[in-house]
């Protein structure tokens, strides 16, 4: 015996339930979820005024025929009350699609929509706002931090990518580098300072390094493995960050070109070795000073994504703009910057909070960045949790000190 047609109006594909085939199962279904009315009349014709929203084609009436007498009419299936208490499950929705039960699709499905949603939520696209009408889109597969660290190096702030090996470090400075058209360079952990800055063989002929190419032609240079390199070598770095030009060992006063931009990248906050890295060097207060920190973890999201492999996790591209930071916000941010200075140096900890926190902080919330990614950033760069929270108090108690005096 077959079973009867959809009541939807000209639709004769067979009905799985409640009067209704799949398709307009599914679109009542649709409707049901965004609190829309059926889109059905009294007499089961289509009224699209009902809900117009859905992307349900109307069938044009057939032509009348003979005079004849009328069926019955047949009464719409009820609409069961939307229950918004909890989201359904996927598989739940499924089997609700496949006219309940188990069925061996199921799972399948779930495969296949969590494989696209795993790929959405990595593969986005960044525009760069070159000035003069030039926009550079980024797009394709990114790991969450990329707008962020664009964003830093496009302001002429230095990132210091920390993170785990693996966690695809180069292969960002890559990307943020083709983003604002730069030139990329780069060195491993420099154990000699001539791997930094070159050298004169036997010949008299200077052997060019990649942060010399870098520094005299502009680029991108990334300082791969900072946290295991010569501190000789870091300090002729800083000598050459700090002062815009640098005496290589040709004898050339090199000028540093206007061009010139750093990422460094390391497994440590600077503080030394770790029970995984053990060959990891501390770095000094000035140099560590002088960065932008941004952990980078492990995002699995981008590698299932690459992958095209189901994920359920939760890691969603960095959410570190707001609308806007009015004046007042970047002032209070300012002030507290001096209060926590004073902190640190009222408790002994070590710690640097300088000058610099203050002014890259406030370049970075005029871009509209979160306060709490920029204080992460140029403020607490690693700090234990324990000794953040000492010196927001510290600076709290000082600030209303300040206000009971003024009033």
């Amino acid at each position: 015996m077959s079973k009867p047609a959809c009541i939807f109006q000209n639709c004769h594909s067979e009905s799985i339930s409640k009067g209704l085939c799949s398709k307009h199962k599914q679109a009542r279904w649709n409707a049901e979820q965004k609190g829309k009315a059926w889109p059905l009349n009294a007499d089961g014709t289509y009224n699209p005024s009902l809900c117009p929203s859905l992307a349900i084609e109307a069938q044009a009436p057939a032509p009348a025929p003979a005079p004849a007498p009328a069926p019955a009419p047949v009464a719409p299936a009820p609409v069961a009350p939307v229950d918004n208490s909890a989201a359904k499950s996927k598989a739940e929705m499924l089997e609700e699609l496949l006219s309940g039960g188990k069925d061996e699709r199921v799972d399948e499905l779930i495969t296949r929509i969590s494989t696209l949603e795993n790929s959405i939520s990595a593969h986005y696209r960044i525009d760069i706002d070159h000035g003069k009408g030039k926009v550079v889109k980024v797009e394709g597969l990114n790991h969450r931090v990329t707008p962020y660290v664009i964003d830093l190096v496009a302001a002429d702030k230095m990132p210091y990518l920390v993170g785990p090996a693996g966690s695809g470090k180069t292969t960002l400075a890559e990307k943020v580098a083709a983003a604002l058209d730069l030139d990329f360079y780069s060195t491993g952990a420099v154990v000699q300072k001539y791997e930094l800055t070159g050298f004169v063989d036997a010949t008299g002929t200077y052997q060019e390094s990649s942060f010399y190419k870098a520094y005299k032609y502009g680029g991108l240079f990334l300082f791969d493995e900072l946290d295991a390199s010569s501190p000789a070598a870091i300090v002729a770095f800083n000598a050459a960050l700090e002062n815009g030009h640098w005496a290589c060992p040709s004898g050339e006063m090199v000028i540093r070109h206007k061009d010139f931009r750093v990422i460094a990248s390391a497994n440590t906050y600077g503080k030394g070795a770790t029970l995984s890295y053990v060959g990891r060097n501390p770095l000094d207060g000035s140099t560590i000073d002088r960065f932008a920190f941004v952990i980078m973890n492990y995002d699995f999201a981008l590698t299932a994504a690459i992958k095209g492999v189901a994920y359920d996790g939760k890691q969603a591209p960095l959410r570190y703009t707001v609308k806007e930071n009015s004046e007042h916000d970047i002032s209070s941010y300012f002030r507290d910057v001096t209060l926590y200075a004073d902190a640190v140096d009222a408790m002994g900890i070590k710690h640097i909070i300088s000058p610099r926190a203050a002014i890259n902080g406030v370049d970075m919330l005029r871009r509209n960045v979160k306060r709490s990614v920029v204080e992460e950033s140029f403020i607490w760069k690693g700090l234990d949790a324990d000794s953040v929270k000492k010196i927001r108090q510290h600076a709290a108690d000082a600030l209303a000190k300040l206000d009971r005096e003024e009033n």
